[in-house]
């Protein structure tokens, strides 16, 4: 368990952060609260530390992302991970739309561990 968090650690440090998501809004390093899904629904819910994130529309420390999504199940257990090491996290953002399923609550389209010093 502990070689999967460490790799799963690595993974994300070395990852760059593509220029696709350069138009995105990033939240700053935050704490995860909470991490959940609706079984059956295929959509999962994390609640952050901090101020609201999110299109101006939907603005909320309540996110949600689709874990039936291609790499859903990555991000769930990037987002579970975090939140037993206390690890802050990077959510990126789109400032025009919010989440599909439910618009009152934001999404987000890349995260990333926040890298100690």
């Amino acid at each position: 368990m502990r070689l999967f968090f460490l790799l799963l650690f690595f993974y994300i440090i070395y990852t760059p952060l593509s220029p696709a998501y350069a138009d995105n809004l990033n939240s700053g390093p935050r704490r995860i609260r909470s991490v959940g899904c609706h079984p059956g629904a295929n959509h999962c819910n994390v609640i952050i530390a901090g101020d609201p994130i999110g299109a101006p529309s939907c603005m909320h420390t309540h996110l949600r992302f689709t874990s039936g999504a291609p790499g859903g199940d990555d991000v769930l257990a990037m987002l579970i991970s975090a939140y037993h090491t206390k690890t802050e996290v990077y959510f990126f953002y789109p400032n025009d739309r919010c989440y599909e399923k439910g618009p009152s609550y934001p999404t987000f389209v890349y995260i990333q561990y926040k890298v100690l010093p």
